[in-house]
């Protein structure tokens, strides 16, 4: 006699299924959550439940995809970042908790930052904003800043505004390459100084990115994964273009991969930068530096416009 096709049985043969997978057990029940529309207490509080000949169809189709490496962000097309969901697609890398690191420490140099003149609001620039994970958290949770994005990417930029309104969060989005704005409107919308700029730039040195996961390799897009040879060419460019736009007081903030801090704190220096921190993420590893620029007014010396855009 076969036995009746349980959600406690659907998870077991699942997770035997992803065994090759980080989790299988968490993936197989996050992704019948999804197929049968429950959340996670009713279907641990109820082994027995029954889901529909549809309802099963569905929830094979998914285990199938993850067995075949796929991440369960983009099969489900979300993924929670503080406290947030977010849509995600393979335009632009699924927000990982190791980023909240940079969003909290946005947030707590933001309730530094001196008190200005009445209206005037704190304004953060997130470069390489990518799905808007973190331009979008930093506006939810401080709602009176002026939060800008950018990014190289128009495809991701798209993605970005629909989370931010999903999230309902107040967010100018530009496209550019880091400071380099691609349309005059927008570099006339976008401030000259900032008092916080974040960046997730792409870390991973090129010759590293054939042996990454199956699931980061084969689905998550490279260019946001390549960092050039070094792996640190984008912090080369970050650095002195911050050190020239942040205002008195304040900070540039960037994520790094493992390993890399001593590399990027010299690369901070080399800029302009005098005090450097090193902020590590919840697992201990140096995952944040978080710079503020020596001589920061008589860095003030911005770019003049270029043929091929605008500076911010």
């Amino acid at each position: 006699m076969t036995k009746p096709l349980t959600a406690a049985l659907l998870i077991e043969e699942a997770r035997k299924r992803l065994r090759a997978r980080e989790s299988p057990a968490l993936d197989a029940r996050v992704l019948l959550c999804r197929a049968v529309g429950r959340n996670r207490t009713f279907i641990i509080g109820n082994p027995d439940f029954r889901p529909s000949e549809e309802e099963i169809s569905l929830f094979t189709s998914y285990v199938e995809r993850r067995a075949a490496g796929e991440p369960v962000a983009y099969i489900l097309r979300e993924k929670e970042f503080y406290a947030l969901d977010f849509y995600v697609d393979e335009t632009t890398l699924i927000p990982r908790p190791d980023t909240e690191t940079l969003v909290d420490e946005a947030l707590r140099l933001l309730k530094e930052l001196p008190q200005g003149s009445p209206g005037s609001a704190p304004k953060v620039l997130d470069l390489c904003c990518g799905s808007g994970a973190v331009a979008a958290s930093v506006a939810v949770h401080r709602p009176e800043a002026a939060v800008f994005a950018s990014d190289i990417s128009a495809g991701a930029l798209a993605l970005a505004r629909k989370n931010a309104k999903r999230n309902g969060a107040r967010v100018f989005f530009a496209e550019a390459d880091l400071f380099t704005l691609k349309n005059a409107a927008d570099a006339a919308l976008f401030p000259r100084e900032f008092d916080i700029i974040t960046a997730n730039p792409p870390y991973i040195k090129t010759s590293e990115i054939a042996g990454l996961p199956p699931s980061v390799r084969d689905y998550e897009p490279v260019s946001a994964l390549d960092g050039g040879e070094s792996g640190l060419a984008f912090y080369e460019r970050i650095a002195p273009g911050a050190a020239a736009r942040l205002s008195p007081g304040g900070a540039l903030l960037v994520e790094l991969g493992a390993g890399q801090a001593r590399e990027v704190c010299r690369i901070m220096e080399n800029a302009g930068f005098a005090d450097v921190a090193i902020k590590k993420d919840l697992s201990g590893i140096e995952r944040v530096i978080i710079a503020k620029p020596r001589n920061l007014l008589n860095n003030k010396i911005l770019q003049s416009l270029s043929k091929v855009g605008h500076d911010v």
